[in-house]
């Protein structure tokens, strides 16, 4: 899984999003916003009462916590700040802790710290963000890459909560006003492709398919590209790519995709099977991301790639401007379902 290295290099190159902060905030705000437009009028009175902000202003919330050190304790850095000041409005670094939704944020990390086999020095609940299926499996499933604490299952286990269930084993979510935070940001995850397709490579750069009869453990770990956390193009990890595009999006496409989002037709199916469905579709929207690309040898951990196509930011942005669509339109489905 995303077991992250030479960490140094990695903050200089992406900033922010290097750290798994899918779509950026821009873009987790447009998932919410689309979502609040989109509530019935029953979901939207318990959305209103339980969490108190709009589902986009509140879906940052989960990127927010990463700013919570190992010793759960909030650590404002000056250029992530901006999207969580509702929780914390002029906060200093000598009274952020005081504030009772900077509190939460510390006890929530520490509640998902040690509770299942994180990566080396970060808390379990950093799992929860994503799955990295190899899209030749051509859906989400029992495969390489995931498992019971990953993106899927972490939306059912706040979809319990929303309905007075308690939350499976390893999430500890404490309320139903925790579970709208990580609801309101995790389905804008489940439909970024690098949150949940992830490509394997050889040391020569030539995919491998990590589910593969024969392969051992070592080949499928080193075989890893972390969500594209480890590609680079142009001198950019691709997964940052990702994340900072909708930032760049004017306010008129913005305003055109939240529309857009609006008339998206409902997914049939029941409740619990919703975020795997949408997984599967999102593995498969993955495969366009590494078609895209031709992949080098690797240098340390990283494997440098070339575009195949004639601008790889266009097809990322048409692409994301898809996918944040559909996550907008589909939190606003989940809690309907669960408000009806």
């Amino acid at each position: 899984m995303r077991y992250v290295q030479m960490l140094a290099v990695v903050i200089l190159c992406v900033g922010w999003s290097s750290l798994g902060h899918a779509w950026g905030p821009t873009g987790h705000q447009i998932v919410g916003q689309i979502a609040d437009e989109s509530l019935n009028a029953n979901a939207k009175k318990r959305v209103s009462e339980i969490l108190g902000y709009s589902l986009s202003t509140a879906a940052p919330w989960l990127d927010c916590v990463k700013s919570v050190n190992a010793s759960f304790q909030y650590v404002i850095i000056a250029r992530y700040q901006q999207p969580c000041e509702p929780f914390m409005p002029q906060a200093t670094s000598s009274t952020v802790n005081d504030f009772p939704e900077v509190q939460r944020m510390s006890d929530y990390v520490k509640r998902n710290w040690t509770n299942c086999q994180g990566r080396p020095g970060k808390g379990c609940h950093e799992d929860y963000h994503f799955a990295d299926v190899d899209p030749l499996n051509k859906r989400y499933g029992e495969f390489y890459g995931t498992n019971t604490h990953d993106i899927v299952h972490a939306i059912n286990a706040a979809l319990l909560v929303l309905q007075d269930k308690p939350a499976p084993a390893p999430f500890s979510i404490n309320d139903k006003k925790e579970a709208l935070f990580l609801l309101a940001h995790l389905v804008g995850d489940l439909h970024q492709p690098l949150h949940v397709g992830a490509v394997y490579l050889s040391a020569a750069g030539k995919e491998v398919h990590p589910d593969e009869p024969g392969m051992s453990e070592e080949q499928r770990k080193a075989s890893e590209t972390a969500g594209g956390n480890y590609l680079q193009l142009g001198g950019k990890n691709v997964h940052s790519i990702w994340d900072q595009m909708p930032g760049t999006w004017p306010a008129d496409l913005r305003d055109a995709i939240v529309a857009k989002g609006g008339a998206i037709a409902k997914t049939p199916g029941r409740l619990d099977e919703l975020a795997a469905l949408w997984a599967s579709e999102t593995v498969v929207e993955s495969e366009k991301v590494f078609a895209g690309l031709k992949f080098e040898s690797q240098n340390g951990k990283i494997w440098p790639a070339t575009s195949t196509v004639d601008s790889y930011n266009k097809l990322v942005s048409d692409l994301a401007q898809t996918q944040i669509e559909k996550g907008g339109a589909r939190l606003a489905q989940l809690l309907n379902m669960v408000w009806p």
